[in-house]
């Protein structure tokens, strides 16, 4: 589903941008799980759900994509990394050897 809305937009989307619609689909989808695991899912994941966003999730059982380490999302990781420069520090919408970001 995901891949026939990213495929289907136009103009065509950065590879950042693609990047967070399918994180973020891959954690829905863990959260469905979790869900169907559960007898009475919690409040905060049914808030998840229902939203599709991070709001209202402990994040303690959250892992980040970019360091793997839990606590966060990747969009706050401080061990940012440009997929352009391959260069820590930085991403790509930020990285100033980019020539859109000149």
């Amino acid at each position: 589903m995901v891949k026939s809305n990213i495929l289907s937009r136009s103009p065509s989307l950065s590879l950042d941008t693609c990047l967070n619609e399918l994180l973020r689909e891959e954690q829905w989808r863990a959260t469905q799980s979790r869900m169907v695991e559960q007898a009475n899912p919690g409040p905060i994941d049914v808030a998840y759900m229902a939203r599709g966003r991070a709001q209202g999730l402990d994040l303690s059982k959250v892992q980040c994509y970019s360091c793997k380490k839990f606590g966060h999302l990747a969009a706050q990781c401080k061990q940012k990394f440009c997929n352009y420069c391959k260069i820590a520090g930085h991403m790509l919408t930020e990285c100033r050897k980019r020539p859109q970001n000149r």
